[in-house]
């Protein structure tokens, strides 16, 4: 006849503490996995949204170069046509100065005889 050891109550209740223990932690566990799940998930969707926003400002940048490429064009073409303009007064002025000067000396001919 097999003899069965003797397990006493308190090796029992030891036991069965250790299990309980045993359950907290794989419940622990669990809840602390889903909690990183959905960590992970706002994560991603936050790299996402950055993704969006840098592909936008990427974007903008862009445009603002082509934009400033525009205003540097503009502002050369109206540098030259002030340029010109101001050539034309100069010039102007200085032919308004010479036909002055000869209507001093043509009036002071004239008074002279």
């Amino acid at each position: 006849q097999l003899q069965q050891p003797d397990v006493s109550q308190l090796e029992m209740d030891d036991h069965a503490a250790q299990i309980q223990d045993r359950c907290q932690l794989s419940r622990k566990i669990y809840t602390d996995t889903r909690a990183m799940e959905g960590l992970m998930r706002d994560l991603q969707s936050h790299t996402f949204q950055q993704g969006v926003m840098t592909d936008t400002i990427e974007a903008n940048m862009s445009g603002t170069r082509e934009n400033m490429a525009g205003v540097a064009r503009e502002v050369s073409a109206t540098n030259v046509a002030q340029w010109q303009a101001a050539k034309l007064i100069y010039f102007l002025l200085v032919l308004a100065g010479i036909l002055a000067v000869i209507i001093v000396m043509v009036t002071v001919r004239k008074h002279a005889h």
